[in-house]
């Protein structure tokens, strides 16, 4: 069946053109906990290019897509990869990173800096 995963993609292939996003904020941490500091940054979607694979977890019930290496199309060692995942509040998918927000006031659902 579809939930056991049998008729879903265990990857996909991302191609994000030309899009950027001025001044999202980067949050930096050594340890991928403690946040360091933050700053103003232009983000260039097109750096996200690249396979995204099915994790392990789940996100609202849905699978979530993790950024793979560009070099060799495995998981990041000891890079924070981007993520792809089913955002429940807005009913769509969303791109997101764990380290970059659109705003240092509010956040908006689910973190997305790109949705569907």
């Amino acid at each position: 069946t579809q939930q056991r995963g049998d008729y879903r993609c265990n990857t996909v292939s991302v191609s994000f053109g030309d899009a950027v996003w001025e001044n999202a904020i980067v949050n930096y941490s050594a340890d991928g906990k403690k946040l360091e500091k933050s700053e103003e940054r232009l983000l260039i979607f097109s750096h996200f290019n690249g396979i995204y694979e099915e994790d392990d977890e789940y996100h609202h019930g849905r699978p979530m897509y993790v950024e793979q290496n560009k070099e060799d199309g495995d998981p990041f060692n000891k890079t924070t990869g981007a993520e792809i995942v089913y955002c429940n509040d807005i009913e769509a998918w969303v791109f997101r990173h764990k380290f970059i927000r659109t705003s240092n006031r509010e956040e908006n659902e689910c973190s997305w800096l790109l949705k569907s």
